[in-house]
């Protein structure tokens, strides 16, 4: 089955590119996206997110389109990247998702794809 995993953060915790955090946190991420792809598990990844000053927001309310800036006003931590696995169980991808480095100072929620028509 395959499964979203939806890495999530507050921009300010994020390391500072460059510095020895940073650097530590690359060398994990790639070990990790070597992990997946050596196992089979890998569907897509990497998919690290440009920031919140970018985003946009559209909602359809009676016809009428509507665009903000950012995320819902409401979110502390935001999407800032994804990847997408194949696990034979959700107890799986959760092992998988515990390694994600964010998760030690933000989230990683995954759910699985829907496997049939909707």
């Amino acid at each position: 089955m395959l499964y979203l995993f939806m890495i999530c953060d507050q921009e300010k915790d994020q390391p500072e590119p460059g510095s020895p955090r940073f650097m530590e946190y690359m060398k994990r991420w790639i070990a990790l996206e070597e992990e997946y792809r050596a196992k089979g598990k890998l569907k897509k990844g990497g998919g690290k997110l440009q920031g919140v000053k970018t985003a946009r927001t559209v909602r359809v309310r009676k016809g009428t389109v509507h665009v903000t800036d950012g995320p819902f006003a409401e979110t502390k931590e935001v999407v800032g990247g994804y990847t997408v696995l194949e696990c034979d169980s959700m107890e799986e991808a959760l092992q998988y998702a515990a390694r994600i480095p964010v998760a030690e100072w933000g989230s990683v929620e995954v759910r699985p794809f829907l496997t049939s028509g909707y």
